[in-house]
């Protein structure tokens, strides 16, 4: 009985270890080997600015790769490593198609800090910037812009008094005044103010309001809460001032009744710049 056993045990066990070594070979020769599966057209698209050739470089596949053996996971979050990408999706398409699609971060903001690259070089100014929902986008990420590109950026609300100490990567900005100034530009960028004026600076540095410089000098002082209801008032006295010959030097709308507000001449402010519309790649579309 003992013997029985002992040759059924043994038999049982030669069975897995051929079934195993034979499924192996056949996955490796019908599957990993197969050149039908060998990829053809790495196909990448983007809703933003990052280049497809760099994309197409960064996910590590080439043409002639087996497209079962590469670990899609892994480009996924190499991808996600830059930060100006929010998500990317990467698929097989049977035979012999990889499909890569990104959705990158859009930069609403923009704070200059002084930085030291390395202990051999200077501190010098360098320029970071913000998305919606408070990821800090790295300089060192951002392809070679366009003129149209830069332009826009450079025009991006610049936020004052930000300390990068407090800022991670790859996380949504924690202080309550950096959150409170980027939904103070979104809610600027969907009400008709947007139309009339333009914010220019955001300075963080006194606390529970943020103080907003426009590019015609006027100094307009928000509270941290109910933005569209505040730009709502602003720009009931800026038709106010406008029909009245006059132009906003300074406006508390922090404070709910009896709004602080000071003119100055119509004469001494610069003119109200035609805005550029947003470059077409930043026009978000589905991919």
């Amino acid at each position: 009985m003992f013997g029985a056993a002992l040759a059924w045990t043994l038999g049982a066990l030669l069975s897995v270890f051929l079934v195993w070594r034979g499924s192996e070979w056949a996955l490796d020769e019908f599957v990993y080997k197969n050149p039908t599966f060998a990829i053809q057209q790495i196909d990448v698209q983007t809703d933003g600015i990052l280049p497809k050739e760099e994309l197409r470089q960064w996910t590590g596949a080439k043409e002639g790769d087996n497209l079962f053996a590469l670990d899609l996971q892994r480009i996924r979050r190499d991808l996600k490593l830059n930060t100006l990408i929010q998500d990317a999706a990467v698929d097989r398409v049977l035979p012999d198609l990889l499909r890569v699609r990104v959705t990158e971060r859009e930069p609403i903001a923009q704070f200059t800090t002084w930085q030291q690259p390395s202990p051999n070089v200077s501190f010098r100014p360098m320029t970071f910037y913000l998305d919606e929902e408070g990821f800090l986008l790295m300089p060192s990420d951002l392809p070679k812009l366009s003129v149209e590109i830069a332009q826009h950026f450079e025009h991006l609300p610049r936020l004052m008094a930000v300390n990068i100490r407090e800022l991670s990567k790859g996380k949504p900005v924690g202080p309550v005044p950096i959150q409170a100034a980027l939904r103070l530009i979104v809610e600027f960028n969907r009400s008709p103010i947007a139309a009339l004026a333009d914010l220019q600076e955001i300075d963080l540095a006194t606390s529970g309001v943020l103080e907003v410089t426009t590019p015609q000098n006027s100094r307009i002082i928000f509270g941290l809460e109910d933005f569209q209801v505040q730009l709502q008032r602003w720009q009931a006295v800026y038709e106010y001032a406008a029909n009245a010959g006059k132009a906003i030097s300074s406006l508390d709308l922090s404070v709910s009744n009896n709004v602080p507000a000071r003119w100055q001449e119509v004469s001494l402010v610069p003119p109200v710049q035609t805005k550029a519309p947003k470059p077409p790649r930043y026009r978000k579309k589905h991919v």
